[in-house]
């Protein structure tokens, strides 16, 4: 059941980012905003973001995500977001194009650190 719900939730996302110039979320300079999905291992991720990126004192773990793409130059400014579901394993990436490309490079570089 809950494969199911992750897939519909998952489908609904793709469509949304799919929808034509009605339905597009845009930037202030006009950018459309995509969505992605990642499936993550949410402990690994997060231990492995800690080690590229030290946390502050009393600094949540989405907080952490947020600072490490900011270092990086990934501003994230509404409407555009970031969401880790830790329950989940997910993880959720609204931007535009160009900072999606740079968010997945980066995101593999969390995954893949030992």
């Amino acid at each position: 059941m809950k494969a199911l719900l992750t897939l519909i939730i998952g489908f609904s996302i793709v469509l949304t980012s799919l929808g034509g110039p009605t339905n597009e979320t845009t930037t202030a300079l006009g950018e459309p905003l995509l969505t992605r999905s990642y499936k993550i291992s949410a402990d690994t991720f997060v231990r492995n973001l800690k080690q590229l990126a030290p946390p502050k004192s009393g600094e949540s773990n989405q907080d952490l995500l947020t600072r490490f793409f900011k270092d990086k130059h990934i501003e994230i400014q509404k409407p555009a977001a970031v969401f880790l579901d830790e329950k989940k394993d997910r993880l959720l990436v609204r931007m535009t194009k160009a900072d999606q490309d740079k968010v997945e490079l980066l995101i593999q570089k969390i995954v893949n650190t030992k």
